[in-house]
């Protein structure tokens, strides 16, 4: 009965010591608060580390897309009810507020050969607008909306955009 006892000690303390090791992973910037650093290491909200790769240039916040002219020298960020034209030889940007004028919601655009227009579409009022890209002006407004086939469609939603090469 001594022995069976004494075995029995033996076992639960060698099942005690049987440690397993438990690996986690944790996001790099865990510990660190959110920051900006564009010439190195930023942390956002969720813990992630970011580094600029390449140039950086600083737009208004939360772009819903963008569009790059076909030759690389300009590039169109689109936000809601501003737009950011970046001329990417000089790295200059220029912004444009109010294309839509309170109709719709920015999302996608595309930039014509000329570099001279871009066409971006108006979300959920069903538009598309053609901006000229030297004024920064609304050139025209275009719906989708209307009868087409017999049925009238009033609800349109205009999201990317993409041009033919005519």
């Amino acid at each position: 009965m001594k022995n069976i006892l004494q075995l029995i000690l033996i076992l639960i303390l060698v099942s005690c010591n049987n440690k397993k090791t438990v690996s986690t992973l944790q996001v790099p910037g865990m510990e660190r608060y959110c920051t900006i650093d564009v010439g190195g290491e930023s942390i956002i909200p969720n813990g992630r580390v970011v580094k600029p790769y390449g140039e950086f240039i600083r737009i208004h916040p939360d772009p819903f897309g963008m569009a790059l002219s076909p030759d690389g020298t300009l590039a169109l960020s689109v936000h809601n009810n501003l737009l950011t034209l970046i001329n990417t030889g000089d790295k200059s940007t220029r912004e444009c507020t109010a294309a839509f004028q309170g109709k719709g919601s920015y999302m996608g655009a595309a930039i014509k050969k000329d570099n001279r227009t871009a066409w971006l579409s108006g979300g959920d009022n069903g538009d598309i607008i053609v901006l000229d890209l030297l004024s920064l002006e609304s050139k025209k407004r275009i719906t989708i909306n209307g009868i087409c086939d017999g049925h009238n469609y009033m609800d349109s939603f205009a999201g990317d955009i993409r041009l033919s090469d005519d």
